[in-house]
């Protein structure tokens, strides 16, 4: 009985404290599923595919321009500023702005060249849009991990996670409303008009947070690149993972068919976003407790987290595998035939919330380097058996694939958590544990 008490009154703390942080994700993944809907209702299924395409060319290069160091803001500018080395702290934060200036401008430029090359032409203003909107992704998330590792998670997420896609949302429909003709390239304006804007807006509020000073210690560098490079993989595949599975896909399918497969990513990345979320508001604690080898409360925490994520994400992959088909067809008889692939698809969810958070637990432990090794793995062997997938079975084949990789990625990674640390975080262990 005091068992289940404790974990009940856990639950309603985690609730609490990822409620903010709970909202606003999901509140921009629904903004962003709505804008795809739009944009299947407004556009021609092909200019549909082109457009998404663009989008997650886009996010997944505002992670290369920056060399993914802002990663790295949790550990070194937390450190810099618990010891008092404003030098440090104002020089992790001005190295990751001359990066972005430094690159952004080459990897715009080479975006632009290839989708030219490729016979890109009539899409030339998705194109530039798409490559300006480049350097704003990378600015935002800078900035926004900067002000989390200063004590400022809301503002630092937020604007991201939730403004963007909200104006994004506001932008397009207004735009098509005063008379502008539906095209990819107004889907693409409307997407670099909002990451400008929120990224304006996000500046105003963090002037006095986000500081650089005179004096700027460089001498970490290495250290900053280096975790920048291994945290790559993890970033691809739990912030961006429906961009990742969009390009990689895009290697064997039609435009039409990235469509189908991109929209049903968005019905699904509305659950995936909550399950992050309530991973990311219960990993201070989880992170306390294993300092203090305190495994009873650990559990406890893990059990709370499990119980606030793991049914709600199962009752609703049930309704979205049961009626893939009629949720699909609502946007037009052509995205019908994808109700396979978005059955298979949540699996995805499925596997993050029954396994547990291992990636974190990982983390914490101080084991990135296995985290690292299995993520690369699964990265590269999606290279190989989703273009497989899809050149087999089109749209469900890829589906298939990116499923299954992403599942046997959370069973690797639990495996590993289970074999060197004897931390079994999966749900069914957390309910039979007492402690």
């Amino acid at each position: 009985m005091r068992q289940l008490t404790d974990t009940l009154s856990g639950v309603r703390r985690l609730a609490s404290a990822s409620g903010v942080l709970l909202v606003g994700r999901v509140a921009g993944a629904a903004a962003s599923f709505a804008f795809a809907i739009i944009l299947a209702r407004t556009l021609p299924q092909a200019e549909v595919g082109l457009a998404l395409t663009a989008i997650s060319s886009a996010f997944l290069a505002s992670v290369i321009i920056t060399l993914n160091i802002e990663s790295g803001s949790i550990r070194f500018l937390v450190a810099a500023r618990e010891t008092g080395d404003a030098e440090t702290a104002s020089g992790f934060i001005y190295f990751g702005r001359l990066l972005l200036v430094c690159i952004a401008p080459v990897i715009a430029g080479l975006y632009v060249a290839l989708k030219l090359s490729a016979g890109g032409a009539d899409q030339a203003a998705m194109t530039i849009c798409a490559a300006l909107s480049i350097p704003a992704i990378g600015w935002l998330r800078l900035s926004g991990s900067h002000a989390t590792a200063l004590g400022k998670p809301a503002i630092g997420s937020l604007p991201r996670t939730a403004l963007q896609p909200l104006l994004l949302l506001v932008a397009y429909p207004a735009s098509l409303l005063a008379g502008a003709p539906a095209s990819a390239g107004l889907a693409l304006g409307c997407f670099l008009a909002s990451f400008l804007l929120t990224g304006v807006i996000q500046f105003i509020l963090l002037r006095n947070d986000v500081r650089v000073g005179p004096a700027r210690n460089f001498s970490a560098r290495r250290d900053w690149v280096a975790n920048g490079f291994f945290m790559s993989p993890i970033v691809v595949l739990q912030e961006y993972l429906q961009h990742g599975v969009v390009i990689v896909a895009a290697i064997a399918l039609g435009a039409s068919e990235v469509a189908i497969l991109a929209i049903s990513l968005r019905f699904i990345s509305l659950v995936r976003f909550g399950v992050l979320a309530v991973n990311m508001a219960a990993s201070p604690g989880i992170a306390r407790a294993i300092a203090r080898a305190e495994h009873d409360d650990r559990d406890r925490q893990l059990r709370a987290a499990a119980l606030l994520k793991t049914p709600a994400a199962a009752v609703a992959c049930l309704v979205i595998a049961l009626f893939a088909e009629p949720l699909l067809g609502l946007l037009g008889p052509e995205y019908a035939g994808g109700g396979a692939a978005l059955a298979w698809f949540t699996l995805i969810p499925l596997a993050s919330a029954f396994f547990g958070p291992n990636q974190m637990l990982l983390n914490i432990s101080g084991a990135r380097s296995w985290v690292f090794g299995v993520s690369l793995g699964a990265i590269a062997l999606a290279f190989l058996a989703i273009p497989a997938g899809a050149a087999l079975h089109g749209v469900e084949g890829a589906a298939m694939a990116a499923s299954l990789l992403f599942v046997c990625w959370e069973g690797a990674l639990f495996l590993v958590t289970r074999t060197k640390f004897g931390v079994d975080a999966s749900f069914f262990a957390l309910l039979g544990r007492r402690g």
